[in-house]
């Protein structure tokens, strides 16, 4: 089993999680920016409906497509290891199951 990390697989991960961090921060600027919506919309007293819709849709575009460049990134990460992780592949299902959970959850909100 492949423990160590040649140099320039040091490299390219830290680069992978860099690239992490960045699309982790781009999503919380679109939640951040949903949650000031909504609370302005609540402030003000009328209901948004169809435009609460309208965002939650797109919010979940964004959230969907966070969620598969997670994966593709995890699967990246994977590649450089010459044995299988059953630690990794365990926490990747459970957030493939949160993930699904997260989304079926904003289906019903919208």
């Amino acid at each position: 089993m492949k423990t160590d990390l040649n140099p320039i697989d040091v490299n390219q991960c830290r680069q992978l999680f860099e690239t992490w961090k960045h699309r982790d921060n781009l999503l919380n600027r679109v939640t951040a920016e949903m949650t000031r919506w909504m609370y302005d919309v609540g402030q003000r007293g009328w209901p948004k409906f169809g435009e609460t819709a309208n965002r939650l849709k797109r919010f979940r575009g964004d959230l969907r497509a966070h969620f598969d460049q997670e994966d593709e990134l995890s699967s990246q990460m994977l590649a450089f290891y010459d044995a299988p992780h059953p630690e990794i592949d365990a926490m990747r299902r459970q957030a493939d199951r949160d993930h699904r959970n997260l989304l079926e959850r904003l289906d019903d909100l919208i």
